[in-house]
């Protein structure tokens, strides 16, 4: 019974979160990394739901391939997040336009600091990512018995 909760919740995440991405104020670019993060992020619970409750899907490696897509979703949610600073020149967005005390609200508004800022996010985006582009390269490398 608390396997179907899951997957409506599931199912929800995947509703609400679609909603909330094209319904944002974004450019087409960061849209385009809002929507497949969002997209990979239900895939990898749909993934890590099957593996955790049917034996013929835990054998094939779902679960392993559900946790590979969670890294690689939030890699590219971070990765999104420091190419739509980059296109705005501003980290404003990351504290709600408002002055908030603190080393965040200096990090969102001086000019340079933003920039680093952006850039670590890419660097972390490509940093949590990488695990799972790795996963993939192996397998398709090892099932074609080529490189790509």
């Amino acid at each position: 019974m608390i396997k179907w909760f899951f997957l409506s919740f599931i199912a929800l995440i995947f509703l609400s979160a679609n909603a909330a991405a094209f319904d944002s104020q974004l450019s087409l670019d960061s849209k385009i990394f809002a929507v497949v993060a969002v997209n990979l992020f239900t895939l990898s619970l749909a993934l890590i739901w099957l593996g955790s409750y049917y034996q013929k899907y835990r054998g094939a490696g779902y679960g392993v391939f559900g946790h590979s897509t969670v890294y690689l979703s939030g890699g590219i949610g971070l990765i999104g997040l420091g190419f739509h600073s980059i296109l705005m020149g501003n980290c404003n967005f990351l504290i709600g336009h408002e002055r908030v005390p603190g080393i965040l609200s200096k990090l969102a508004t001086e000019k340079s600091a933003c920039s680093w800022l952006s850039l670590f996010l890419i660097l972390l985006g490509l940093f949590l990512s990488w695990p799972s582009l790795k996963l993939i390269y192996g397998i398709t490398w090892r099932s074609t018995g080529a490189r790509l």
